[in-house]
């Protein structure tokens, strides 16, 4: 196999936490009874130079935890990572590769950052996001918008600004159209 075909021509070039949100209550991990994460993903057009494309894409990450008591922590953050190619490529495969590409490797970022943050709030342990399908997150979003009205839902078309939320079944909205999914992970 040829390793030069595969290779995606996107680079990383940086990532930042614009803003973390945390409003937590509860004191012992052991304590937990549900978790539920919900994840909305935004970019916008490229922008070209002389020597490449820049595109940069949003990560907003909520996640809901509650314990037997009652109790719910609510944990918000915003990681924002920026990307690169050739200006060879046309802004529609630039931003295909930015969507998919881009938000596997954002993702993978925020998941460290939350283990980071969750082991500075929780002193005796921390939470670990699990790992996602990025295809199957873009097919659940394209069912999403095929049953919305597109006049109403900015992240369905319309406009140059390209977003994307996924609502998981069994929970409010916090982010936009952003549904919440649980997870079950060993503490």
């Amino acid at each position: 196999m040829e390793l030069d075909n595969i290779v995606a021509d996107l680079n990383f070039v940086s990532s930042m936490i614009h803003n973390i949100e945390a409003d937590c209550h509860i004191k012992k991990i052991e304590d937990v009874a549900q978790r539920r994460f919900g994840i909305d993903f935004k970019c916008d057009k490229p922008i070209e130079n002389d020597k490449a494309k820049i595109g940069n894409l949003l990560l907003i990450v909520e996640v809901i935890i509650n314990d037997n008591k009652e109790n719910t922590d609510h944990i918000k953050f915003t990681v924002e990572g920026k990307f690169s190619s050739s200006n060879s490529l046309s802004d529609e495969e630039f931003l295909t590769l930015l969507n998919i590409n881009g938000a596997a490797a954002l993702y993978s970022i925020a998941r460290a950052k939350f283990e980071v943050i969750s082991g500075l709030i929780y002193p005796d342990g921390k939470f670990v996001l699990p790992m996602i399908n990025i295809l199957k997150y873009y097919e659940e979003k394209n069912k999403l918008c095929r049953n919305s009205e597109r006049d109403r839902d900015p992240d369905c078309g319309g406009s140059h600004h390209r977003g994307s939320s996924l609502l998981f079944p069994g929970a409010e909205s916090c982010v936009g159209q952003q549904y919440f999914r649980s997870w079950h992970c060993a503490v």
